[in-house]
C-alpha cells in the first residue's frame, strides 16, 4: 500500500512539477514607497519660456534688482501687503511643500543673451528654498502643483545666445527673512548676492 507521502509524489508527477511547489504563506511585504520627484537642476534655452529670437522677453526694469547677466522682479522682495502668518491671498502665497506651508513670491529670472551658465543659489536662511523650474513643469507638473516633490537650494541656468531667455522661478520662506540670493559664474569664478526682504523680513 503506498504511503500518503508516495500518493501525493505520483499525483504530482501526474499533475506536473508546478503543482507542488510551496504555497507562500508569510505575510506580504510593503513595497517602498514611491520617489519623491525632484527638481532639475541644470536648465537650459530649451526650457525657458521663449526660446526664439523673434519672440523674447521685454528688457528688465531699470530698478530690477541684477546681478552677472541675470535679474528677477522678486529679488526686491515680497510685496508690501505680504506678512506671516498667510491669512488670504492678499496677504501672501501659499505654496505646501511636503506638508509644509511656504510663503512665496514668484517671479521669472531673466537671463541676458549669451551670457553662458550661472549657479543660482540660496546663501541662507537655512529653511528658505529656491525654485528655479522648466517652463514645461511649470502649472503643469501634477507634482510641483501638489507640492509633491523635493526641492534644491542650487541651480544651473544656462541662457539662449541670441536672445534673451527668461526661467519660471519662485522664492519660499516659513516666516519673515531677508533671504540671500548667490549668483556665480564657474568661468570667470566671479559672485555676486543679492538680499531679498521676504514677509516682512528686514536687510541690514
Amino acid at each position: 500500500m503506498k504511503s500518503a507521502h508516495g500518493m501525493m509524489l505520483a499525483l504530482c508527477a501526474t499533475l506536473g512539477l508546478s503543482a507542488c511547489e510551496p504555497v507562500n504563506t508569510s505575510p506580504p511585504t510593503e513595497s517602498s514607497p514611491p520617489k519623491t520627484p525632484t527638481l532639475a537642476s541644470n536648465l537650459e534655452c530649451p526650457d525657458a519660456f521663449t526660446t526664439g529670437a523673434d519672440h523674447q522677453p521685454e528688457p528688465p526694469a531699470s530698478d530690477t534688482p541684477r546681478a552677472l547677466g541675470v535679474s528677477a522682479k522678486s529679488w526686491s522682495g515680497s510685496p508690501p501687503g505680504y506678512a506671516w502668518p498667510i491669512t488670504d491671498n492678499l496677504s501672501g502665497f501659499a505654496f505646501t511643500i511636503a506638508g509644509i506651508t511656504y510663503g512665496g513670491w514668484k517671479a521669472p529670472l531673466t537671463l541676458e543673451p549669451g551670457i553662458g551658465e550661472r549657479i543660482v543659489s540660496i546663501d541662507g536662511p537655512d529653511d528658505a528654498v529656491l525654485m528655479v523650474v522648466s517652463s514645461r513643469d511649470w502649472g503643469t507638473n501634477p507634482a510641483f502643483q501638489e507640492g509633491n516633490l523635493g526641492v534644491r537650494r542650487s541651480y544651473s541656468v544656462k541662457g539662449c545666445q541670441d536672445h534673451r531667455t527668461e526661467f519660471p522661478g519662485m522664492i519660499l520662506v516659513r516666516g519673515p527673512a531677508c533671504v540671500v540670493v548667490r549668483v556665480s559664474d564657474p568661468v570667470a569664478g566671479t559672485t555676486s548676492t543679492i538680499s531679498v526682504p521676504m514677509y516682512g523680513g528686514v536687510c541690514n
